[in-house]
């Protein structure tokens, strides 16, 4: 029994760019005839942006994201926080330790781990 038995082979199936050419050779991926790219960047690719996410003091901390949206994630997707930077670091207290999401602007996510 297939996991996908009863799914229409033509759907989109989106995946990561980078990681394309891997999914029609893969068994339970190779019936599906639709896999257009969905994004071409990793989830920890924030460096373009110039923005620096680090811990700090029980907090995150995020510089140099002058004039962008900063949006906080807990480790379900659950959006924690919604700033707009004005230049000055920003600090997020973090309810607990764990994996938060932070997303700057439109570029993909960055994971942090906090620890306390």
């Amino acid at each position: 029994m297939n996991v996908f038995d009863n799914v229409f082979r033509g759907i989109p199936l989106y995946v990561p760019a980078a990681t394309l050419s891997s999914y029609p050779v893969a068994y339970a991926w190779r019936e599906f005839t639709n896999i257009p790219p969905l994004f071409t960047e990793g989830v920890d690719r924030i460096e373009a942006l110039n923005a620096n996410i680090c811990q700090r003091n029980g907090q995150l901390v995020v510089e140099g994201a002058d004039g962008l949206t900063v949006t906080l994630y807990d480790a379900a997707g659950r959006q924690l926080a919604v700033r707009h930077n004005e230049g000055a670091p920003m600090h997020f207290d973090v309810p607990a330790s764990g994996t938060y999401l932070v997303k700057v602007g439109s570029a993909p996510a960055r994971r942090i781990v906090m620890v306390k």
